[in-house]
């Protein structure tokens, strides 16, 4: 569902960061600081909004943890900590200082919209076009627009991280030490809580009305005023929720014979992809002599390139259909451009471009 904005798709990274903060609470080294670091830099290099969300998932955690007594003594994690803090501000510290320039020096102000956040409806909003449920399911959707609303994960998986729920319940009531458990509960909770979190400013500003968290995030927490898609920090939920269907099958696993434990997990796979299947939109680039001049570019010497008719935001949906073509193109002489196409723009890119069409 959320196929258009390929830099979503590096959330794995967050749940590499999230093995890697259990593998340094639990073992204190520093070798585990310096990996930590190593992927918190990677994940926030690629996609800024998840690496603040990061951030804010790493902080529930620790807390969590802290709350359910399970956490090492502070003297003991302070090596592994300071390692991971140094070598990660050594990097982002400087590309953060900037980010922070070029907003500032542009004018650059991100607002939000309530449209733009989570609608907890979403999460049995479908892709457009499902296979499965086609567009039955739409009427679900929050605001009734495709972009950032289908999160619909499958009835399977729903299910089966409610069955996830129960079954830390029933283990809470056990000595959780108990090698029959076979389970880290406390990192599971420490998980559902990050993902909670993660929830409540995924919602947004104004959810229902009410003024949510995420009001406060973005007035006082440095880089979330520069958030304006709230609904994609529901991955960090959707990392717990994985959590829990892995705990259920493993619960529902002891309960079978035998011989039908192998075939448990493809069975669930499969009944998973099938729910979220759906077509895969793509856009063809056109190639063909108009490269040429591309490639004339590049022979040049280096100056700045205006491509005519410039398209803005006022353009509409022209607009990236244009201009991320040009910016694709633009690799092959790597000028710098007046064109171009992002979330946001300039202030005055509109009237400048009005200005150079004319």
């Amino acid at each position: 569902g959320q196929q258009n904005h390929p830099q979503l798709q590096t959330f794995g990274l967050i749940s590499l960061c999230l093995l890697l903060l259990f593998r340094a609470i639990e073992r204190r080294r520093r070798r585990d600081g310096v990996a930590l670091a190593v992927v918190t830099v990677v994940l926030a290099l690629a996609n800024v909004l998840y690496g603040l969300i990061w951030v804010v998932a790493a902080v529930a955690v620790v807390v969590t943890l802290a709350a359910r007594r399970v956490l090492p003594p502070i003297r003991s994690l302070v090596p592994v900590g300071l390692t991971a803090g140094v070598c990660t501000g050594m990097v982002l510290g400087p590309v953060a200082l900037l980010y922070r320039r070029v907003l500032d020096t542009h004018g650059v102000k991100r607002g939000y919209e309530q449209s733009n956040s989570l609608g907890l409806r979403d999460l049995i909003t479908p892709q457009r076009d499902n296979w499965s449920w086609g567009s039955s399911l739409d009427a679900f959707n929050s605001f009734g627009r495709p972009g950032e609303h289908p999160y619909f994960v499958g009835f399977t998986a729903l299910l089966l991280g409610l069955v996830g729920v129960a079954v830390i319940v029933l283990l809470g009531r056990k000595d959780p030490c108990r090698d029959d458990a076979r389970i880290r509960i406390d990192e599971i909770v420490a998980l559902v809580v990050a993902g909670l979190v993660a929830l409540m400013l995924a919602v947004g500003p104004t959810p229902n009305g009410w003024s949510g968290p995420f009001r406060l995030f973005h007035a006082y927490v440095p880089g979330f005023d520069g958030v304006r898609v709230t609904a994609r920090f529901t991955v960090v939920t959707f990392i717990a929720g994985a959590a829990l269907v892995a705990l259920a099958v493993w619960w529902l696993q002891q309960r079978l014979q035998s011989r039908l434990r192998p075939a448990l997990v493809p069975m669930i796979v499969l009944l998973i992809l099938i729910e979220v299947g759906g077509p895969m939109g793509r856009v063809v680039v056109p190639e063909g002599d108009h490269r040429l001049v591309y490639e004339a570019l590049a022979e040049m010497d280096e100056g700045v390139v205006l491509e005519l008719p410039i398209r803005t935001q006022n353009d509409g949906a022209v607009w990236p259909f244009v201009e991320a073509m040009r910016m694709y193109h633009a690799t092959i002489d790597f000028n710098p451009r007046i064109n171009g196409y992002s979330g946001s723009a300039p202030r005055g890119f509109d009237a400048l471009g009005d200005i150079l069409n004319g």
